[in-house]
């Protein structure tokens, strides 16, 4: 009888061992799994609190805007992914939670039944410890250990503790299947409400930043419509003043006049400095003598101005038709084939010497001016002082 209740007693012992074992090793699993979901929680705050960059509508190449259709699927394909990425760790969460609700469950099982086990054997000890206290001393000789009907009342009763154990198991199994799949139904339906919910605050979002941007537009075209009124004023301003200096400046000339701006293509003022005359610019093709006689009024002009008086040398003379009045001393230098004097020191042009006609009245020679003597080829430059 004694060694029937030590077997059963060290039955309870190795079950109740085995489901603590099973109960730390669920345990260890929750812990994971816990971490598992802040690590989620971290992620699907991060990803909620997303909201989307206008400037992923900007083309990183050319800086230009996306037109509007190809800007809403880039903003339509931001929510449905940040929805995706939500749902995935939705889906996830539940799976880990509905996993540690289970084995949760399971150890509450499990500890109950290890405690079962605990008490049992500590009952089964306590026979144990009473029938060896009333037991006699054992026979020389070993005699077969028979039943009594004591024994056999406590191991049907242990099969039937058995059965009991087992029955409530197979039943809290099925009860956490029910759960498990009210607590998923529960979380889908979280699931999608919390997407509508994002996609409407998503929409609002839009809505409010597309009537910020509006006002924004608009305020930006008032002032831009009021700067481009100002500019024009300025500009207005610019050309009449370079008008009236222009006026101003060439009412000291005669003869040359001034360009001291410009107007470029888009309409601005370009400041320059280009002498015309007539019309022709001094860079535009104006001859050697215009230039000259614009040389001759600026020089006037400047001598009036300064109150001087200087005179003046005017190379290649021989290419102006006519030079204009000066106050200045004007002196030209003349290229020109020119006659010299064999027997003084004139000399001049051949026009300028006396001629020496024959009876037909043909040049068969010429004699100098001022004294009468021979004439001879000169190669120089004459100065003219008029």
């Amino acid at each position: 009888k004694v060694s029937g209740l030590e077997a059963a007693c060290e039955a309870e012992e190795s079950a109740r061992g085995k489901t603590e074992r099973a109960i730390n090793n669920r345990d260890a699993d929750n812990r994971a799994a816990e971490q598992e979901m802040v690590k989620l929680r971290v992620d699907w705050n991060a990803i909620n609190e997303s909201v989307f960059n206008e400037i992923d509508t900007i083309c990183p190449t050319c800086g230009q805007g996306y037109p509007e259709e190809r800007a809403d699927e880039i903003r339509k394909k931001f929510h449905v992914d940040k929805a995706e990425r939500l749902r995935t760790i939705n889906e996830t969460g539940r799976t880990i939670g509905a996993d540690i609700i289970e084995r949760n469950e399971q150890n509450k099982l499990d500890q109950d039944s290890a405690n079962d086990y605990q008490e049992k054997a500590k009952e089964l000890t306590e026979q144990i410890n009473k029938l060896k206290s009333q037991a006699p001393e054992p026979e020389k000789e070993d005699k077969p250990v028979e039943k009594d009907k004591e024994q056999e009342a406590l191991e049907l009763d242990l099969i039937e503790i058995k059965m009991n154990i087992n029955g409530l198991r197979a039943n809290s199994h099925e009860e956490v299947g029910k759960v498990k799949a009210e607590i998923e139904a529960i979380s889908e339906k979280q699931t999608a409400e919390n997407l509508k919910k994002q996609t409407l605050e998503s929409y609002e979002k839009d809505q409010a930043r597309i009537v910020e941007l509006g006002s924004q537009q608009k305020r930006i075209a008032g002032e831009y419509e009021k700067l481009e009124s100002d500019l024009f004023v300025m500009d207005e301003f610019l050309r009449q003043k370079a008008k009236l200096l222009e006026e101003k400046v060439n009412s000291k000339f005669n003869l040359a006049k001034f360009s001291l701006f410009e107007t470029q293509v888009n309409g601005a003022l370009n400041p320059i400095c280009e002498t015309t005359c007539d019309g022709i610019g001094w860079h535009s093709g104006l001859n050697n003598s215009s230039q000259n006689n614009v040389g001759i009024d600026v020089i006037n002009t400047l001598n009036e101005h300064y109150g001087l008086s200087m005179p003046l040398m005017i190379d290649n003379a021989e290419s102006i038709l006519k030079v204009i009045p000066s106050s200045s001393q004007i002196i030209k230098l003349v290229v020109s084939e020119t006659v010299q004097c064999a027997e003084c020191d004139w000399t001049g042009l051949h026009g300028e010497t006396n001629k020496i006609l024959d009876d037909d009245n043909i040049v068969t020679g010429e004699t100098c001016p001022k004294c009468g003597g021979a004439i001879k080829e000169y190669k120089g430059l004459i100065v003219r002082n008029d």
